[in-house]
């Protein structure tokens, strides 16, 4: 990073802005990100904000195609066991001390009837708890699952087959961000697959974010997607939405293009942070999700009047942390949306729960999800 630039981008003298703003775009590198940003954010100039966005854009692009390069290129093989690993001992046999057929018979024969008497045992256990043992099974594949995702297949024009059979994929748009998708299994069904995009807090991540959400997607049969940013990457403050909302969009193009989804069983469920993303995109874009589930948010925007979004508002009765009354906040979310006549479908006040997400998360995003199929709330 160039310490020139940055001082241009910060100086007050318009011309010399604009100047640093043409060089960092140029630069191509992502240090400049939030400098940009602040830009964006508080120009007074709508042209220099706009040349702010479009430098982040072109930064962006740079990224991206640096990424893909990477990708394309080949990896080395793996290096192979020696072949002397792999091989018996000369003769096909084990060394060591021969015995006489007559000496090995008897004990062939203790040994044929411990295992017969294991092998009941062992039997009559297995009756006893297969449904747990079915059960722990099932668990472990699914597990298995989420350690193991597969690349997100991008090919233009791709689409999903009729059958979906549980994959888990990952999808990369630039290094410091990807998205998630777990699919059900079964047949396509009439209308198309339900789907809840799941936006996690500061700093964590989107594969946490998912997690609580997952095994309930796969029994009830909707897909599940969350993005993920790197936020010491991004070089971005806490209330960057729009730089966000880009990327979101981007991801969420690949899953729409791909996936035949129901027009409205679509929901998005964010906590912390993500919420106020959420909250954000769906003021911003109104008919993006019919169905909102925000969790622990401290930045509520508000829809333009006449939206059909149905909101579902949860927090917990102590998150106040770093100074922020956030149940105060929902409230007066949820009044000013009273007040616009756009009453909120769902408002919970959790008594004793501190910025954590609870359970009534996820229960909430699932039972909006089946109304919004079946027509309602």
């Amino acid at each position: 990073m160039d310490e020139q630039i940055l001082t241009q981008l910060r100086v007050g003298n318009p011309a010399e802005r604009r100047e640093g703003v043409r060089q960092a775009a140029e630069s191509g590198d992502p240090a400049y990100i939030k400098a940009l940003w602040a830009i964006h954010d508080g120009d007074p100039s709508q042209e220099m904000r706009d040349l702010a966005q479009n430098a982040v854009a072109q930064i962006r692009r740079g990224q991206k195609a640096r990424a893909a390069a990477e990708a394309g290129k080949s990896a080395s093989p793996p290096t192979e066991r020696p072949s002397s690993l792999l091989r018996p001992p000369a003769g096909g046999r084990a060394s060591g001390p021969s015995r006489s057929p007559s000496a090995v018979l008897p004990v062939l024969i203790v040994g044929a009837l411990f295992i017969g008497l294991v092998g009941v045992v062992v039997w009559a256990v297995i009756n006893a708890v297969s449904t747990p043992i079915q059960q722990a099974a099932s668990t472990i594949d699914f597990i298995s699952r989420l350690a193991n995702p597969r690349q997100f297949p991008v090919a233009e024009g791709s689409s999903a087959p009729d059958r979906l059979t549980g994959e888990f994929w990952v999808g990369t748009t630039i290094p410091y961000s990807s998205f998630y998708v777990l699919e059900p299994t079964g047949e396509t069904p009439p209308g198309g697959w339900s789907m809840l995009l799941v936006l996690h807090d500061w700093l964590t991540d989107g594969l946490v974010m998912m997690q609580p959400y997952a095994q309930r997607a796969a029994e009830e049969g909707v897909i599940l997607v969350a993005a993920s940013w790197d936020h010491r990457m991004t070089m971005m403050t806490y209330e960057g939405d729009w730089f966000y909302t880009e990327d979101l969009f981007e991801m969420l193009g690949t899953v729409w293009t791909y996936y035949p989804l129901h027009e409205r069983a679509q929901v998005v469920s964010g906590f912390g942070w993500g919420a106020n993303l959420a909250s954000s995109i769906s003021a911003s874009y109104p008919d993006a999700f019919p169905g909102v589930v925000l969790g622990g948010a401290d930045q509520y925007s508000q829809p333009p009047r006449g939206s059909t979004t149905h909101y579902a508002v949860i927090i917990g009765e102590d998150d106040t942390s770093e100074g922020t009354n956030r149940p105060q906040q929902a409230l007066d979310f949820v009044l000013a949306m009273r007040t616009q006549e756009m009453p909120v479908w769902s408002a919970e006040i959790i008594p004793g729960l501190g910025h954590e997400m609870p359970a009534l998360q996820i229960d909430k995003a699932f039972e909006l999800l089946r109304l919004l199929r079946t027509g309602g709330p």
